[in-house]
């Protein structure tokens, strides 16, 4: 009975760890400079604030069905040249203010949207037109003004927009990949215990790795039971989780979860509403996803990405973490023991088992972690997973997982906000491919997104 009594709270850590939403905003530079161009003209021949939005709205076929209504309406409006200047100006005023919160609002993009996905911009209205046309609602001859939520914009407004949202992120890209390094020095880490490990290899704490053992501790718990309850669940009434996708759900939760409280959850850009679409073009399906593998963060931070069922192909000495470890053998994810041959084998082929099945597979090309975070190349095999079950690619560049949590850290050194990310790239096709070719491909698809410190030394 006590068991249900953390059904609330694990529903709430649910809702409370979902990704949030963002919403890109555009502007249509073509329409503005139309407007723009138009008050001047209209300043010069002391044209009506009508025939402006007549001529800017209306196309050929329309614009002459106004022409009665213009003629109205320049012969009362030249009885008062001083009412006819006033809107003149007042026009002029707006577009300009409209300029100007249109520059601040995109520095402040840039500032805080690393990635303007262009598909999802497409399908947004202009607030430069829509606001036009609430403030000019009330004005003489409204019914002039067409509504832009009726009248969509043109497929050549819509190219150049692109065009120019398409620069701005070829841009914003080459900015990110020469940015400073968020690597901390041992002197900047702080470190309050450090020792040597088995190996020979220096760990260190310092006070933000306390707090994160501090929030473990406090979470780890609720995560621990409500695998015990779902593991049980699954095992005693038949179809209630046969993937295990309700299992596997929890540990997102839990990291999903954690990130948040320790001031970490990841930026997350390219094209993630693919994820979750099932249909032709999606990667809701079968696919092998690959990730560049820099630190034991990863795991977790891929966890707030990739939301359908999936398998990871982990080393089985992870099975020893807690937590961790339960979750990938109760989950039922591919286990590799390196060391034997035959184990490879027998991963191989429940890892294909599970591609031709439907359920995608995770997988770290590199094999291991790099211990400075630059790109290691790539193990062989891996790639004939998807050819031999005939299903797409899709790389995830994971970016500064290395800094926030470096290879010489128990545990995260500092927080991860401002510097985490996660770009999921277009899926690579595997048909009439060489396993060279592939991961020539994939290669090329994760550096594309990893900043400076993470490419390889030539």
């Amino acid at each position: 009975m006590m068991l249900f009594h953390f059904t609330p709270f694990l529903v709430s850590m649910a809702l409370y760890s979902a990704p949030k939403s963002s919403t890109v905003v555009g502007f249509e530079i073509s329409n503005l400079a139309k407007i723009n161009r138009g008050v001047i003209d209209n300043m010069n021949n002391r044209r009506s604030i009508s025939a402006l939005f007549a001529s800017l709205h209306d196309g050929p076929k329309q614009a002459k069905h106004h022409v009665t209504d213009i003629q109205q309406t320049d012969e009362q409006e030249s009885h008062d040249p001083h009412l006819q200047q006033h809107q003149q100006q007042s026009l002029y005023n707006t577009i300009q203010r409209q300029r100007t919160d249109i520059e601040n609002h995109n520095q402040h993009q840039l500032q805080h949207h690393r990635r303007i996905d262009v598909q999802q911009y497409n399908q947004k209205q202009s607030p430069l037109v829509m606001s036009l046309h609430k403030e000019n609602k009330d004005a003489p001859h409204s019914h002039l003004v067409i509504d832009h939520l009726a009248h969509p914009t043109s497929p050549l407004i819509d190219h150049q927009v692109q065009i120019h949202e398409e620069r701005l992120l070829q841009q914003d890209r080459q900015e990110f990949k020469e940015e400073k390094s968020h690597v901390l020095t041992l002197e900047e880490i702080s470190p309050i215990y450090q020792f040597t490990n088995k190996k020979g290899h220096l760990k260190v704490v310092n006070l933000y790795g306390l707090y994160n053992l501090f929030i473990i501790l406090i979470t780890m718990p609720f995560w621990l039971l409500s695998m015990e309850v779902l593991q049980r669940l699954g095992d005693a009434i038949e179809g209630f989780d046969d993937d295990r996708s309700k299992f596997d759900y929890s540990g997102k939760i839990w990291c999903r979860t954690y990130l948040r409280l320790v001031d970490s959850y990841p930026e997350i850009a390219g094209d993630v509403s693919r994820l979750k679409d099932k249909t032709e073009g999606g990667y809701g399906g079968a696919c092998l996803f690959v990730a560049n593998h820099a630190s034991f963060l990863d795991i977790a931070v891929l966890c707030t990405v990739l939301d359908p069922v999936f398998k990871f192909i982990a080393k089985d000495s992870l099975a020893k973490f807690p937590g961790v470890g339960k979750q990938l053998v109760a989950g039922e994810h591919v286990l590799i023991d390196r060391t034997d041959k035959r184990s490879q084998l027998r991963s191989f082929k429940q890892a294909i088992s599970y591609l031709q099945n439907g359920i995608p597979i995770m997988a770290f090309p590199e094999g291991a972690r790099s211990p400075d975070g630059r790109l290691m190349a790539f193990k062989p095999g891996l790639f004939s997973m998807a050819v031999k079950a005939k299903v797409p690619i899709v790389p995830l560049s994971i970016a500064n997982t290395h800094a926030v949590m470096p290879s010489l850290g128990l545990l995260s050194v500092q927080s991860g906000r401002g510097k985490l990310r996660v770009y999921v790239h277009d899926p690579i096709e595997v048909d009439g491919k060489s396993e060279e070719e592939i991961s020539s491909e994939v290669r090329k698809a994760l550096l594309s997104e990893l900043p400076r410190d993470q490419q390889p030394l030539e």
